[in-house]
């Protein structure tokens, strides 16, 4: 009669119930850690849900500000970036530019018949000077120019006559005086002008305003005015510098 050896081994069961063990513990950890540690949390969350609620608002709103602020600052920071390369390039073409100066020739009386046995008396200004005393050409275009004899300049300068450049005209950038002649342009004074500006009873201002493009065929503007100073024998325009008949554009 032969016996069991004894070598079947009930060590897998018992592998099996430990496992089983094992993972009821596990569950009950689970569960304990779930009933200390989430429970509270839902029941906090639900008792205080709507200042909860509020707080979270108030968050978002602080956030949503600081978002606005740092927005505003962004926009604000591109716009003088935008503003200073602007005026970077606006000053590295202005170094460019024509920079026009202007001198008043000689000044005429005289006299012409007007009607029988009537005299007008006029003056005229010979002729203007321009110079160029920038870095690239200028292109007159027209000088408009007028006069005021009285005890003060009008607000506004009133150019009553303009003279037109050639197509071709070009003042270069060499400082060399070009001359526009004036001789046909004359104005009407009074018979004692002369006597009236060699003692200060009366004042006569000559104006003009240069309108020329520049390199870029960009229109520009600028405006010179003197005032007369007459001496014995001899007299000269003088630089006024009121700044409405000076401007520069």
């Amino acid at each position: 009669m032969w016996q069991s050896s004894g070598l079947l081994s009930y060590e897998e069961p018992k592998a099996t119930s430990e496992s089983k063990k094992a993972g009821d513990q596990l569950e009950k950890n689970c569960s304990t850690f779930s009933c200390v540690v989430f429970a509270p949390i839902g029941h906090f969350i639900h008792e205080y849900r709507d200042e909860i609620t509020a707080s979270s608002t108030v968050i978002i709103a602080i956030f949503t500000a600081i978002l606005g602020i740092f927005t505003v600052s962004v926009a604000g920071s591109t716009r003088i970036a935008a503003r200073a390369a602007k005026a970077s390039s606006d000053a590295a073409i202005a170094i460019e530019l024509a920079i026009i100066r202007a001198e008043v020739g000689k000044l005429s009386y005289g006299t012409n018949q007007q009607g029988i046995g009537g005299l007008r008396h006029t003056c005229s200004v010979h002729e203007l000077f321009f110079s160029n005393l920038g870095r690239t050409k200028a292109f007159p275009v027209e000088v408009q120019f007028g006069w005021t004899v009285g005890n003060k300049l009008p607000t506004t300068p009133a150019y009553p006559f303009t003279k037109i450049f050639q197509v071709n005209a070009i003042f270069e950038p060499d400082n060399n005086l070009k001359e526009v002649p004036l001789i046909e342009y004359e104005f009407e004074v009074s018979a004692d002008i002369y006597d009236l500006l060699r003692t200060d009873s009366v004042n006569l201002w000559f104006y003009c305003n240069l309108i020329y493009l520049d390199f870029m065929q960009s229109r520009h503007e600028a405006g010179f005015c003197w005032k007369r100073q007459e001496t014995f024998g001899a007299g000269t325009f003088r630089p006024d510098p009121t700044p409405s008949y000076n401007k520069k554009t």
